[in-house]
């Protein structure tokens, strides 16, 4: 950062200016930070208004100057922008034991130079066709409002846990689905959504089927009412972040036909340091709670890919989950586009099994404990061109392990 000013205690400011800029639109930007031409220099405002920069898909790192000008009483305000490409393809795999996926696709996160995201891609996860066609349009002619809309096929096989026994199912989810976003600033957002889909879990086994419990088949169609709130307060530096993020999200779903429905609340907090400037320290918790019924059929799932490393392919689910994982992060190298970092992670998580009591999750028989280590290949030209590959150990029996492979950072 450049200062060159005249020793008063208030200037006007001129003109902002973007240098750098290539794709991204520069009306959007304008109308993006809080700092507009006309106002009284406020250093406080500069300081948001780069970190929101930073936070832009296409943003790798911004550099701002204030410049005094000719008549001394006013400034010039320049943001010096690195972009970075968000125009993927999107060439994925991962795994973990009895489940490997890959991913083909393709992505735009900074569509129309406007920060709008249109995505298309095939996912292959046990076997079954995944696919999803998305977009995202936070800012509506720069207003406050916005929305997104999606249709998607998600497939795999689930176990599901009886009390007799554990069956697997075939689980295929199709649906489409529409919600609108208001932003209180551009870092906080709320939107309510619905969407429509219909479920189909058929029985595969192990065994006869008819010795088995649960249908054979079950096919029901329904409707989901979504409300959700993003706080986004993270600070970017290439692939160093700090600062912090929230989410609240409830979900209402009805089934046609039947007169239950079904209530879920998920919270969730990431927290980010830098104690020094070739490490990371990062945390998440995420509290979930849903509808307490004696089911099989519950939202919670215990699984490498989400929550604990190293657990394995959908051991487990419950009626409310409550997670912590923790993560160091030190860079090995940082060489032009390319930079690696060795992870050490720990992931804490318990369950409230379905039909059980809340107070459950502070049972010391729920809890589970992994810990291990990862490695990291970054790529700073590609909007989250990171990939990753943990492997975990269960403390308490040495024997549960597993690896875990995956495009970008867990959290």
């Amino acid at each position: 950062m450049v200062i060159q000013l005249n020793g008063q205690t208030t200037q006007l400011i001129e003109t902002v200016e973007f240098r750098g800029i290539n794709k991204l639109n520069l009306d959007f930007l304008k109308k993006l930070i809080t700092t507009q031409e006309g106002d009284t220099l406020d250093l406080k405002k500069l300081d948001a208004d780069e970190a929101q920069l930073r936070r832009l898909s296409a943003v790798s790192t911004t550099q701002r100057q204030i410049i005094s000008t000719q008549n001394k009483q006013q400034v010039k305000i320049i943001f010096e922008i690195t972009e970075r490409r968000t125009w993927l393809p999107l060439i994925g795999v991962g795994g973990i034991k009895d489940n490997f996926w890959f991913l083909l696709g393709l992505s735009e996160f900074n569509l129309a130079g406007k920060n709008q995201t249109l995505s298309a891609q095939f996912l292959l996860n046990d076997g079954l066709a995944n696919f999803q066609i998305y977009y995202q349009n936070r800012r509506i002619r720069g207003s406050k409002w916005g929305f997104n809309a999606e249709i998607k096929r998600a497939a795999s096989k689930e176990p599901l846990f009886f009390s007799e026994a554990t069956v697997d199912y075939r689980y295929a989810n199709f649906g489409a689905g529409l919600s609108g976003i208001y932003s209180f600033s551009p870092n906080r957002h709320l939107s309510l959504g619905f969407q429509f889909f219909g479920e189909d879990y058929l029985k595969l086994g192990p065994g006869p089927l008819s010795d088995l419990p649960g249908p054979n088949r079950l096919r029901p169609l329904k409707w989901l009412t979504n409300a959700r709130y993003d706080g986004n307060k993270i600070n970017y530096d290439y692939f160093y972040l700090s600062g912090h993020q929230t989410s609240a999200s409830l979900q209402w779903v009805i089934t046609f036909g039947e007169s239950t429905h079904f209530t879920s609340l998920i919270l969730e907090g990431s927290k980010y340091w830098r104690p020094f400037r070739t490490g990371n320290v990062a945390a998440r918790l995420r509290f979930g709670i849903s509808n307490n019924d004696p089911s099989p059929f519950v939202p919670f799932v215990l699984d490498s890919q989400f929550n604990l490393r190293g657990v394995g392919n959908r051991v487990d689910r419950g009626t409310a989950q409550l997670v912590l994982n923790l993560e160091y992060r030190q860079t090995l190298f940082a060489l032009g586009a390319w930079a690696s970092q060795l992870v050490l992670f720990s992931d804490i998580g318990s369950w409230r099994d379905p039909g059980g009591k809340l107070e459950d999750l502070a049972n010391a028989d729920q809890f589970r404990h992994f810990a291990g280590l990862g490695i990291r290949i970054i790529n700073n030209k590609f909007f989250l061109a990171t990939l990753r590959l943990d492997y975990g150990v269960d403390l308490y029996d040495r024997q549960q392990r597993g690896f875990v492979l995956g495009m970008g950072q867990y959290f």
